[in-house]
């Protein structure tokens, strides 16, 4: 393999960026590759800087180390397979490990209407998922200059707020759907190429010698973002390239501005419960500062996808109502938007106010199911890498900070303000804004006509994909763990007693042990009452009004023949109730007695918890309904089996890291 070789200029401004992302040349990196002029030249500077830096060291067998190609065929065009298979010779060229990655469509490809959005979706989705896997925290994607100036276009036209007009980040976190361990810090998505525009990467894959493929859809003008392209391609004189790129900076210098001044609003103004997984938003030491408008929608977005757990961040009329509900201060109505409950906290007086998790939000899915391994040496070296990389991007970020007197844009509200604004800061001509101002209206009209025509097959999709969610359940089996709501880990088993009085309440002989494999095996011989089966699969559901007065009852009840059933009338569960008349109805009831125990403490427990945080709790049931145990509150209705929780929320409070220079 021949060493490809590109200007010296071009490969230091890569090393650069690589420098400010925070990422050395020992860590674990993979390269989504499209086979394109941009994701060649990225391979290109990427085995080069990897090679130079490491020396010696850079080579196992015929590839660099710790690099590794990833090409996703979509499957979406006649011919596709056989394109990946040409890219992934061109990057084993590089010595650069690359593996085909394949798309699957279950429900079948999706319509013109959504397509490149689904494409897009599925392509991170498995970019993620083998980065996982590889137990690599570094993915780097190619979009450069060309692609924010086309997404600032876009996005003037679909009249975004100025935080949006910075376009896409240098470096972001970005987390799975749900995690299979509970130490998942997601990966991170780096664009080093965001300096160098498409001209530049054309001239990297020539002095390389490289072969590069053209899409044939990135011709299709039925996609607004090529309709865009063409359109710059047309106007771009070297002036109106940089006007463009300097509207830009001052837009990201501003986003880099309010991610500072929502993290300290963080730490000043909210309290996460990190047991039960709400938190408190004190509004009144919110107002006593001086808030920008800008930065207070960005903070509250940060804080209700934080307990929703929404992919996407919110914003919009949500937002809206949110600022005109807090205003209104002390609060003393409740609001759902969003996914989240809102209400004033208690004993407050509405100066706090409450903010939880929705169960009846349309945002509300199914449990999904994951095994957690026994070790983690490879995920938690990912982990610490990905921290490493972290700390050092944000050295990098905090000797670039800036005063609040310094930040362009701070007091614009709409997106056709930035323009004008930008004029006045000097950093656009009155003939760039012109031409701004022109494509944007004509590409809002544009969007306006594709938006009616797309709007039932965006729908169909959409709907397509809710519903798919709301019935996937899978159960959760003896040993299992699980990812509930993208917010709680959960896990059940048998539990091992050190507590000599304990094994005495249910009888059993001194050191006896569940086994595995044989659920409640003991209880089975004494106990009528235990719900628990050999092999029995579990479900989750989220915690109801009908379980706190089930605790209520057992505390009640001594149990003999039957377990209370939720379905149960009182009259029910009260005929329920007999007296021991021998000693193995006396071993029945002392195991009732436990149990009754247990729903004392747990009561005690569920007190502490607002009751519309109390909602959101999982809660382990069989098949029939009936209650197995309430994890967070710790009440299992067997002595033997361990129902265990964490509140392990996908995305974190503030967003996950991102950086903006």
């Amino acid at each position: 393999m021949a060493a490809a070789r590109v200007s010296q200029s071009y490969y230091e401004a890569f090393a650069k960026r690589m420098e400010m992302a925070g990422i050395r040349p020992h860590h674990k990196i993979a390269i989504g590759v499209s086979g394109g002029a941009d994701s060649m030249a990225l391979c290109i500077l990427a085995s080069l800087w990897k090679c130079s830096e490491l020396g010696t060291d850079a080579k196992i067998s015929d590839h660099i180390n710790g690099l590794v190609g990833l090409v996703v065929d979509h499957g979406l065009r006649a011919g596709s397979g056989i394109e990946a298979n040409h890219v992934q010779t061109r990057v084993s060229s590089l010595g650069i490990q690359c593996d085909i990655l394949q798309c699957e469509w279950p429900n079948g490809p999706p319509k013109q209407g959504h397509l490149q959005e689904a494409a897009r979706n599925a392509r991170y989705k498995i970019l993620k998922d083998k980065c996982k896997q590889y137990h690599i925290g570094v993915l780097l994607v190619a979009h450069h200059a060309d692609d924010q100036a086309e997404l600032l276009v876009l996005r003037l036209s679909r009249h975004s707020g100025v935080a949006g007009l910075a376009g896409m980040a240098f470096v972001c976190q970005v987390f799975s759907d749900y995690s299979g361990t509970c130490a998942d810090h997601g990966i991170l998505l780096v664009r080093p190429l965001l300096c160098f525009n498409k001209d530049d990467l054309y001239k990297i894959c020539e002095e390389a010698d490289q072969k590069w493929v053209e899409d044939p859809t990135n011709q299709n003008m039925a996609f607004a973002r090529n309709r865009i392209r063409k359109f710059l391609r047309n106007l771009q004189s070297c002036d109106f390239k940089n006007e463009v790129q300097a509207l830009i900076s001052g837009c990201r210098r501003l986003r880099a501005f309010l991610n500072i001044a929502c993290d300290h609003l963080m730490k000043e103004t909210v309290s996460v419960n990190e047991d039960y997984g709400y938190a408190v938003l004190d509004v009144q030491k919110l107002f006593v500062r001086t808030v920008n408008d800008l930065c207070l929608s960005r903070f509250l977005a940060l804080l209700l996808q934080f307990i929703s757990q929404r992919y996407k961040p919110i914003r919009g009329r949500a937002i809206e109502m949110l600022i005109k509900y807090i205003c209104n201060y002390p609060c003393k109505s409740s609001l759902t938007i969003a996914g989240c409950y809102i209400c004033p906290a208690p004993g407050s007086k509405g100066l706090k106010i409450l903010v939880c998790f929705s169960c009846d939000s349309p945002q509300s899915i199914s449990s999904r199911i994951s095994t957690f391994e026994n070790s983690y040496s490879g995920e938690m070296q990912a982990v610490s890498e990905i921290d490493d990389i972290i700390s050092a991007s944000q050295e990098f970020s905090n000797s670039l900070r800036q005063f609040e007197t310094d930040v362009p844009f701070l007091l614009v509200d709409k997106s056709e303000t930035v323009l004008t604004e930008g004029k006045n800061l000097g950093l656009i001509s009155e003939s760039t804004l012109s031409r701004l101002l022109l494509l944007k209206d004509k590409m809002s009209k544009d969007l306006d006509n594709k938006h009616e025509d797309n709007k039932a097959e965006e729908n169909r999709w959409e709907n397509q994909i809710t519903d798919r969610s709301v019935v996937e359940q899978e159960p959760l089996l003896f040993g299992q763990s699980c990812y509930f709501m993208n917010r709680f880990v959960v896990s059940w088993g048998r539990s091992k007693y050190s507590k000599e009085h304990e094994i005495r309440h249910i009888g059993a002989p001194d050191g006896t042990l569940l086994d595995q494999n044989h659920s409640c095996s003991w209880l089975h011989r004494k106990c009528s009452s235990c719900p628990i089966q050999i092999n029995m699969a579990t479900w989750l559901r989220h915690m109801k009004e009908a379980d706190w007065i089930y605790l209520s009852h057992l505390i009640e009840c001594r149990l003999t023949r039957k377990h209370v059933s939720l379905k149960e009338t009182d009259e029910e569960i009260m005929t329920s109730i007999t007296h021991p008349t021998d000693q193995e109805a006396q071993k029945t009831i002392s195991c009732a007695e436990y149990v009754a125990g247990k729903a004392r403490e747990a009561l005690a427990r569920l007190k502490t918890i607002p009751i519309p945080a109390r909602r959101a709790l999982p809660v382990l049931v069989n098949g029939q309904g009936t209650l197995l145990g309430i994890p967070s509150i710790c009440f299992t209705c067997c002595p033997f089996i361990s129902v265990f929780t964490s509140f392990n929320p996908r995305v974190p409070l503030r967003g996950g890291y991102s950086s903006w220079i």
